[in-house]
């Protein structure tokens, strides 16, 4: 039509097959922060209970700062490092 221009025409197919690829891997990208984030947070609080880390360390107390700052109305705080110690040595 007259005044129109070639760029007014819209996308090529395979214009559109890249916004569309560009698109998905955005969407994957963005889920899989997400989705990383809320697992470095789990390892954040609950680490303490790996056990790799329970058999290297003589402390009871490493790590549970951000667990007991959670869960301080939840949890008898006073007997955690003996369940951390109980844990341990079930393995």
């Amino acid at each position: 039509m007259p005044g129109e221009h070639s760029q007014d025409v819209g996308l090529s197919v395979l214009e559109e097959i890249k916004r569309c690829i560009l698109q998905a891997v955005d969407r994957f990208l963005s889920e899989a922060e997400r989705r990383f984030s809320g697992i470095y947070e789990l390892n954040e609080t609950f680490s303490f209970l790996n056990l790799h880390a329970l058999l290297q360390s003589d402390n009871n107390e490493v790590g549970t700062t951000t667990f007991k700052a959670m869960y301080a109305d939840e949890v008898y705080l006073s007997e955690l490092p003996v369940e951390i110690e109980r844990f341990k040595y079930d393995f």
